[in-house]
């Protein structure tokens, strides 16, 4: 399959089976001998009790715990996925904690709402305060943080250890700032076989820990296995995916949500025999143009290795500078579309809880929602629908084409490097399945290149990650020609040779742009200076190839003669354009490249070139040891952390 031909889903909340895939046998003519396990009445009533309280709204709900049924929701989430007090301590303690801040914000509103003024309430409430709680803090932390949490697509695979299929769900939760910790299950439901009041749990409940800088995108997976799902499930059946999220932050707010989805078994279905049934995306904007895998977007840089550029003036403010990139593509689906909602509505009676829209999400929890600025249209605004015939049947194709300027990703936290940037596309509609004007559904048509971990699950191949990138020398710069001879990076063109690591190499690209950001100044101990980004990878003898901003005093820097000492490093305003060169063998060399040939001479000292940068523009972001990850960890964090590996 082609990366730009896609299977879709359309999550549909009840479908006719005669409209799908033939049923597998029901659960009246076939048992098996796997254990059913009954959720327990508790758990089921806590589950409508919230269901009664939030009503139809979609999308995460925040969690009151000091309702005794939510907080016990929370504690039976955490028993399915094999959480306990002895492995998680912090956890629950945190949650204990949570409970007696929750009643007293309960406490303090019922105060205001009896009429008693805010300072009053306040008084009354450090009066009585045996907990010794930051009151002040509590009651600041209403306002619900910038959270991302969706149940998403029901995958189909083969569990690569048992070689058997497995339907596989899915929850993800993106967090945006600094996090200490993020828990995220993830449960499939169902009705029970043989007494439809019940409600049985399905396959493995999934719950990941997430501790510091991996708490910010964090996904949870249940399995659950096809034998069982054939042995006791129609098509036509719903499954039911519940996820909860518990997080805290750095500065210590805690935050508890809630998400449900339901699901047929006929979306699992589709995936699992790869049909396309509902859809096929053809993709023409963003797409990897140079097939290496990834769509590389290159903040205020343009050379051969970018996909898109993203180039703004100097000087221009930093809440200014945010994502653009353009979307050109259709999905051709073989149903009637009806009706497409728009991010704001809210589609009557179903349990679809995406929105119509393109996102973006990062793996440090920023995520973003297309949007134009200029006129606030979203993905909806730019969707056309025509009807077609395709081999003698009725099809809807659904367009859309977005220029770069238009559509706009989010804030500026977003201008920043980046790997496995994910990227979704949703589109929420009321459909006629096979144009049958007489049944209507209202669906979720959805792709994206989220990816399941190799080690669990073979899947089909996804759409390339976005990679945001940059890194560059300041004009200027002298770079060390093949004949000796110093020629400003600016005026290096195409097709020049110039002195590497040990080597004579071509040069086969260029970069140029804008910095907007301030530069690293290196001074050494022989008068040399290069001005750098800061993370523009510089050779060092004694740490080896490390990025601009991480130079330190003593340093000894690679040179032509062989290493100089580093005496001062300071950040720089720049305001004028930078550079860099991209390095190839010349035509005919057998000389072998190691991976720190490709660099350059900058005025005497020893940096990297395009493709040294693009291999160690994300080290940062490498696997930590256990020890470095418990120095960025609160101590206190640290059993659960160890016991949960």
């Amino acid at each position: 399959m082609k990366l730009n031909k896609l299977s879709l889903v359309i999550s549909a909340i009840a479908m006719s089976s005669a409209l799908w895939l033939s049923n597998p046998v029901s659960a009246a003519e076939h048992r098996l001998s796997i254990p059913i396990e009954e959720l327990s009445s508790s758990f089921d009533k806590a589950r409508f009790h919230i269901d009664n309280i939030t009503g139809k709204k979609r999308g995460p709900v925040k969690l009151d715990l000091s309702d005794q049924e939510q907080y016990d929701y929370i504690l039976e989430h955490l028993r399915l996925t094999g959480t306990t007090r002895e492995k998680s301590p912090q956890l629950y303690k945190m949650l204990e904690q949570s409970k007696k801040e929750h009643t007293l914000k309960r406490e303090y509103h019922k105060m205001l709402k009896s009429g008693m003024t805010k300072n009053r309430a306040i008084s009354l409430l450090n009066l009585n305060n045996n907990e010794r709680i930051n009151i002040a803090r509590v009651l600041a932390n209403d306002k619900p943080k910038d959270i991302f949490h969706r149940i998403q697509d029901l995958d189909a695979g083969k569990n690569v250890k048992t070689e058997k299929d497995e339907m596989l769900a899915k929850a993800r939760t993106s967090i945006t700032g600094k996090m200490t910790y993020t828990y995220t299950s993830a449960i499939v439901m169902g009705q029970h076989p043989d007494d439809p009041n019940k409600t049985i749990k399905l396959g493995h409940p999934g719950g990941i820990h997430a501790f510091a800088g991996k708490a910010n995108n964090v996904v949870a997976y249940s399995p659950v296995s096809d034998e069982f799902i054939s042995a006791v499930y129609d098509d036509s059946d719903i499954l039911t995916v519940e996820s909860i999220v518990i997080y805290e932050d750095a500065d210590g707010n805690k935050g508890h949500y809630r998400i449900i989805s339901k699901k047929t078994v006929s979306e699992y279905r589709a995936k699992l025999k790869g049909t396309n049934t509902n859809g096929e995306l053809d993709l023409v904007a963003p797409t990897d143009k140079n097939d290496d895998n990834k769509i590389q977007v290159c903040l205020n840089r343009d050379h051969g290795d970018c996909d898109y550029d993203q180039m703004y003036p100097a000087n221009t403010p930093n809440d200014k500078l945010l994502i653009k990139l353009p979307f050109n593509g259709s999905i051709t689906t073989p149903h009637k579309i009806k009706k497409i909602y728009k991010p704001s509505e809210v589609p009557p009676d179903t349990f679809i809880s995406g929105k119509t829209n393109i996102w973006i999400s990062t793996n440090t929890g920023e995520h973003a929602q297309l949007v134009d600025p200029a006129t606030g249209d979203s993905f909806v605004d730019f969707i056309e629908t025509r009807e077609v015939t395709i081999d003698g049947q009725p099809h809807t194709i659904i367009s859309w084409d977005i220029p770069k300027e238009k559509a706009v990703f989010g804030t500026a936290t977003m201008y920043k490097r980046f790997k496995n940037v994910e990227w979704e596309i949703h589109i929420v509609a009321d459909v006629n399945p096979m144009f049958y004007d007489e049944v209507t559904f209202t669906v979720d048509i959805t792709a994206d290149n989220s990816k399941t971990p190799s080690h669990q699950w073979v899947v089909e191949d996804k759409m390339p990650f976005m990679y945001f990138e940059y890194s560059c020398m300041a004009k200027g710069t002298q770079i060390t020609m093949a004949d000796g001879s110093q020629k400003p990076i600016e005026q290096v063109m195409i097709g020049d040779q110039v002195q590497a690591n040990g080597l004579i190499m071509k040069v086969e690209d260029t970069s140029i742009g804008n910095e907007v950001l301030p530069m690293i100044r290196i001074n050494t101990n022989d008068a040399k200076s290069v001005l750098l980004t800061e993370t523009h990878p510089v050779l060092t003898k004694n740490r080896g190839i490390i990025w601009a901003k991480e130079v330190r005093q003593g340093d000894q820097l690679m040179t032509k003669q062989g290493t100089t000492p580093v005496i001062k490093i300071a950040e720089e305003n720049y305001n004028d354009t930078v550079h860099n060169l991209k390095l190839a063998k010349i035509e005919g060399s057998k000389n072998v490249l190691t991976a720190d040939a490709k660099a350059v001479f900058a005025n005497g000292l020893l940096v990297g070139g395009i493709s040294m940068q693009a291999d160690y523009s994300f080290k940062d972001q490498q696997q930590l040891t256990v020890e470095e990850q418990l120095q960025q960890i609160p101590e206190r964090w640290h059993q659960d952390f160890l016991n949960n590996q």
